[in-house]
């Protein structure tokens, strides 16, 4: 349903013409001294939901009757009025805040006025349309303010701008899905926010220089997309690449953001440091390059708290790491290989064995594990290290379907662990 989410004060409201101009349609203009029911003739085809106290209820000029019927009486059953009590104290706000939301149904279209709302009932208002939009998936259509304080004199009448601060709304999408994606590498909001900005603005093409549209920003969200997805698919290879392309279109989209995506344009530098420590130019060439933004990406996962993936990479970045110290160049040419890992992991595992047992006398020969490899696990004591990280991952991947599970608080602190492990191999 489209509905119009409206207020009314005890203000000394006077008449003025208010205009409302969308960027679509000409200019649309009605005198009045009440802006709800200004609203209701820009968009005829709203129900009118007005929102008012007792003391808004029968407020109104000397010899006039109360701004509440007078609505009554033009609106008709277009009206709905709904009791709020004063916002006085944070008890009253939480309870206006219930009665909004009651009154939104699921996917209705709103436009939220905030004219002649009181106190701070407008900034509250603001931040409900937005818990609407994600709760109620409730399209807000505008945000509303009859600004007669700005009116101004034009043919013999004064006239008051109807601003739509619906921006704000979306200033609070950029900052929440940057603090998604900057927190938790999750950039699919982020991704979303830039496509709709993209295709907004290609859409107003006709009131915009069709030659100083946004050719990247669209771009730059798919991205972001893939680089986020490579992260969470625990992908290091995927990853590598696909912070590259973003770096370079990061760096090629800076004047759009700027002029189109400010919000976004606030981050970038911060966002280019993070995504150039975890960029490759050969993501399928196994070499120290390779292997050292591998850590960087371990301990990224670990900063954003993605700590399954974490686990995940560093077992297979050990494994990596003793294919280049091989020295072997069959086996570093087809380190992707998965019998060829398996090998590693076979041998590391046979290590860790031998390594509990701390005794061969009992006839555990070391006769399948290459000479190659011999120093590196004296140097590293790299079963040590494989069982530690063979417990960890166990413990994480069996959901703590097991007897003795570690505690969670345990578990993180070893994930956290991780990046200090693996440091020393170099």
């Amino acid at each position: 349903m489209k509905k119009i989410l409206s207020f009314l004060g005890t203000g000394n409201y006077s008449p003025v013409v208010y205009e409302w101009s969308d960027s679509s349609k000409e200019s649309k203009q009605v005198k009045t001294h009440l802006f709800p029911y200004a609203l209701a003739q820009y968009f005829s085809d709203y129900r009118v939901i007005i929102f008012v106290t007792q003391k808004a209820k029968e407020a109104g000029k000397k010899d006039q009757e109360p701004y509440l019927q007078q609505l009554e009486e033009k609106l008709k059953e277009r009206l709905i009025p709904v009791t709020i009590p004063e916002g006085r104290n944070p008890e009253e706000l939480w309870q206006i805040f219930n009665i909004l939301v009651e009154n939104v149904s699921q996917e209705d279209e709103i436009i939220l006025d905030i004219t002649h709302a009181f106190r701070s009932i407008p900034m509250f208002s603001l931040v409900a349309s937005s818990f609407l939009r994600q709760v109620k998936r409730a399209q807000i259509k505008h945000i509303l303010y009859g600004a007669y304080e700005a009116r101004e004199k034009r043919d013999g009448q004064e006239i008051a701008p109807v601003f739509d601060l619906s921006l704000i709304l979306d200033l609070m999408d950029w900052i929440s899905a940057t603090d998604f994606f900057l927190s938790r590498g999750d950039a699919k909001n982020l991704a979303y926010i830039l496509r709709r900005t993209h295709s907004n603005l290609w859409k107003k093409k006709h009131s915009l220089s069709a030659s100083n549209l946004p050719k990247l920003l669209s771009k730059v969200g798919k991205n972001l997309e893939s680089f986020s997805l490579a992260l969470w698919l625990a992908q290091p290879c995927e990853v590598m690449k696909s912070a590259k392309k973003l770096e370079k279109v990061l760096s090629q989209a800076k004047n759009e953001f700027e002029e189109w995506a400010l919000p976004f344009a606030t981050i970038l530098g911060e966002l280019q440091d993070q995504v150039s420590k975890l960029a490759s130019q050969q993501p399928d060439y196994l070499n120290e390059d390779n292997l050292c933004v591998q850590k960087e990406i371990i301990s990224y996962l670990i900063d954003k708290g993605l700590y399954m993936q974490a686990v995940s990479m560093a077992r297979e970045w050990v494994i990596s790491w003793i294919i280049f110290k091989s020295g072997q160049n069959d086996l570093i040419n087809r380190w992707k290989n998965r019998e060829a890992r398996e090998e590693i992991a076979r041998m590391l595992g046979k290590t860790a064995i031998l390594k509990r047992r701390k005794d061969q006398s009992r006839g555990e020969k070391d006769n399948n594990i290459p000479e190659w490899f011999k120093p590196l696990e004296k140097k590293f004591d790299l079963g040590k290290l494989w069982n530690w990280l063979a417990n960890l991952r166990n413990e994480i991947d069996h959901c703590g379907m097991r007897e003795h599970s570690q505690d969670l608080n345990s578990l993180k602190n070893q994930v956290e662990e991780i990046s200090n492990k693996i440091k020393d191999l170099t």
